[in-house]
């Protein structure tokens, strides 16, 4: 996954010399390539006819709310949801943002400028993932190890909210990137460790990955709807002037992505495992 996100940003570099035809020709090349290798690489015994049991649709639906009913596994969803949440609302208009109020040196364009950071961001996320996945397994912790990284991620939020600069922006990134990986790394473990039924596995991923799909359909809207209204709202006392004039949108953006991993690695304490034993899965790094 890292290795891919690295190649995205890489483009990103060329992305002004690259036409839109150039751009997605590139993404359907990767998808058939990937597809191509998963295809030949993964071989699978299926099921004999006797031995699958019959499907019943009324049970295949009830079965995606079941594993929600479990303590641990509801409150790792939302977490999750919640971090989603504020990244996606970042990452969507963190172009904007270096458009709009940072002042860009050597005439770069916003997408360079974007790369940049996503450049560092990932390199650091790829270092801490694996760092990090060791040492929860190594030391038998989860929770300490999801809050820090969550906690450091509104930090970085809220550096970006209230220091609209290029090189410090570069340098949040990367912070932002060790968080990032150490917290997807352990977060993931976490999920295993506290999956209901160990025979629906396939199930219970599925139903812990909607906490991924969908905030990056609702996170971009209600972020939208809050950078528009803040920025073109006139300040208090200037009725001349709005707040697009000192970037107050973004602020206010950025603001609430960091409320939203604020809330997610506060959430993360009410999960109930035992820390400190051997947990029933290996901590599964991002680059997996």
């Amino acid at each position: 996954r890292c290795v891919g996100l690295l190649a995205g940003a890489g483009v990103g570099l060329v992305y002004d010399t690259l036409t839109d035809y150039g751009v997605f020709g590139v993404i359907y090349v990767v998808f058939a390539a990937a597809i191509l290798v998963t295809l030949v690489s993964t071989k699978e015994t299926p099921l004999l006819a006797r031995t699958r049991e019959k499907i019943a649709w009324k049970s295949v639906i009830a079965g995606y709310w079941k594993p929600l009913k479990e303590h641990n596994f509801r409150y790792v969803f939302f977490t999750r949801f919640l971090l989603q949440m504020g990244l996606s609302t970042v990452i969507a208009y963190l172009q904007y943002w270096f458009q709009d109020v940072v002042p860009i040196p050597h005439c770069k364009s916003p997408e360079n400028a974007v790369a940049m950071a996503m450049l560092p961001l990932l390199v650091c996320a790829a270092i801490s993932s694996v760092v990090c996945g060791y040492l929860s397994d190594r030391f038998h912790r989860r929770k300490p190890f999801v809050c820090a990284a969550g906690l450091a991620m509104c930090l970085c939020c809220a550096s970006l909210a209230g220091l609209p600069s290029y090189y410090p922006a570069i340098v949040t990134a990367s912070v932002f990137g060790l968080s990032y990986g150490c917290y997807v790394a352990v977060d993931w473990a976490l999920v295993i460790d506290v999956l209901p039924n160990e025979t629906d596995i396939a199930k219970d991923i599925a139903v812990w990955h909607q906490a991924l799909i969908i905030p990056q359909v609702i996170a971009t809207p209600i972020g939208g709807f809050l950078l528009d209204s803040v920025q073109d709202a006139p300040l208090p006392g200037h009725s001349q002037a709005r707040g697009c004039s000192m970037g107050l949108g973004y602020i206010v953006t950025f603001s609430v992505s960091g409320l939203y991993l604020l809330l997610s690695s506060i959430l993360v304490t009410k999960i109930r495992i035992v820390e400190g034993k051997q947990a029933k899965s290996a901590s599964i790094d991002i680059l997996s």
